[in-house]
C-alpha cells in the first residue's frame, strides 16, 4: 500500500494539484492511511465504510460510496477494491457519487474478469464478488 499512496501522490505533485482532504470510500481496516499520512503529511485523511463494527473498531465515518454526501468535496478520493462487492445497480450510483466526493483527484481500483484470469492471487482474492468485465460492465464472478 505505500507504493501505491507514494505514486498517487506522485502523479498528483506532478499535475500540480494539492491535497489538503482524502476520502477513503470503503476503507476497511484503513491500510491506506499511514501511508498516505507519509506520502502527503499536510492532508486530512477520512474514511468512510458500511460496517458498523469498523467505524466502532477504527473511528471511520459510518457511510456508503452509493450515497455518501459529505459536507464538502475532498481533493482525493480512494475507491480501492469496493466496487466489485456491489450490484450493477449500486456500482453505477456509486460511480455517479464519485462526482459530488471529489473535487480534484479521484483513484479508483476494482477487481475485473481479466485480472481474475491472469492477474491475481487466487489464493488471496475474494472469488465470492462482482466482478467489472473488458467492457465495463458487472457481472458476478462464479
Amino acid at each position: 500500500m505505500r507504493g501505491r499512496a507514494q505514486l498517487i501522490a506522485a502523479v498528483l505533485r506532478h499535475a500540480g494539484i494539492p491535497v489538503r482532504s482524502i476520502l477513503d470510500a470503503g476503507c476497511g481496516i484503513g491500510l491506506l492511511r499511514k501511508p498516505f499520512a507519509e506520502a502527503m503529511p499536510r492532508s486530512r485523511y477520512e474514511g468512510i465504510e458500511a460496517s458498523d463494527y469498523l467505524c466502532s473498531r477504527y473511528g471511520w465515518t459510518k457511510g456508503s460510496v452509493v450515497d455518501f454526501a459529505p459536507r464538502s468535496a475532498s481533493d482525493l478520493v480512494v475507491c480501492y477494491d469496493v466496487l466489485q462487492y456491489l450490484d450493477d445497480h449500486d456500482a453505477a450510483r456509486a460511480v455517479a457519487n464519485f462526482a459530488r466526493l471529489t473535487r480534484a483527484a479521484l483513484y479508483v481500483s476494482a477487481l475485473t474478469r481479466e485480472d481474475w484470469r491472469a492477474n491475481c492471487d487466487r489464493t488471496l482474492t475474494d472469488r465470492a464478488v462482482a466482478t467489472i468485465d473488458e467492457i465495463g460492465a458487472l457481472e458476478v464472478f462464479e
